[in-house]
């Protein structure tokens, strides 16, 4: 996905973009719970569902690629890099998938912190929008 233009109609759409990522959020810990993928064993034991869970993840980067250089700049606690790098791996080599890798964003909390600061991000990007309208 391109980066977006830095202006307010398209920051208020990326913002619309950013609330989807609680949704998946959502359907990833409901996943998780229903299936039982509380080990990394379960985890990769259905192909089927790692691949659901890769594909939610791959959605999630998606929408922080689309991010807006100067906001990556402004909100400097997310590692922008590694959110680019896994997209580029789930648009491009997804045969390839590491699913050690994918497991261990959700694991290590590597997906709590998105959702802990996303409240904080999209607060930023209203202000950013704010900013530029006055």
């Amino acid at each position: 996905m391109p980066k977006i233009k830095f202006n307010p109609k398209s920051l208020k759409k990326w913002i619309i973009q950013l609330k989807k990522i609680f949704i998946i959020h959502d359907k990833l810990i409901s996943g998780v719970r229903k299936n039982n993928l509380y080990s990394y064993e379960t985890f990769i034991r259905n192909e089927m569902v790692a691949d659901g869970f890769t594909m939610q993840l791959f959605a999630i980067a998606e929408i922080l690629d689309a991010c807006p250089i100067e906001i990556e700049e402004k909100f400097t606690i997310y590692d922008w890099t590694l959110m680019h790098k896994f997209r580029t791996i789930c648009a491009h080599d997804y045969v390839g998938i590491d699913y050690d890798i994918v497991w261990k964003i959700y694991a290590n909390g590597d997906l709590d912190k998105i959702i802990n600061n996303l409240t904080s991000l999209i607060e930023l990007v209203e202000n950013t929008i704010n900013e530029i309208n006055t």
